[in-house]
């Protein structure tokens, strides 16, 4: 599965369940691999080495830099919602 880095900024959204903004994927601290529109993704934050969620691209890397707005990973999963605190 390709992995994503979001900026360290992102870390307590990312945790409160809000989908990864492209600023965040783009800006210094973050990576964004070559993936299409709709590709299932990994995403780590920067200075962690556990992945905080998984999520689903809405546009393509490209697509992603050339408008550097809107939302770019919808999450489906992430640290501390209802699967990851099921018993």
């Amino acid at each position: 599965m390709p992995t994503c880095q979001a900026d360290k900024g992102a870390i307590p959204f990312l945790i409160s369940g809000a989908n990864v903004m492209i600023p965040g994927l783009t800006s210094k601290g973050g990576r964004l691999p070559d993936v299409k529109s709709g590709s299932s993704v990994a995403i780590l934050c920067e200075g962690k080495i556990n992945c905080i969620a998984i999520g689903r691209t809405t546009m393509s890397k490209n697509e992603m830099i050339k408008t550097n707005k809107g939302i770019g990973i919808e999450l489906i999963h992430y640290i501390g919602d209802d699967a990851w605190n099921s018993k």
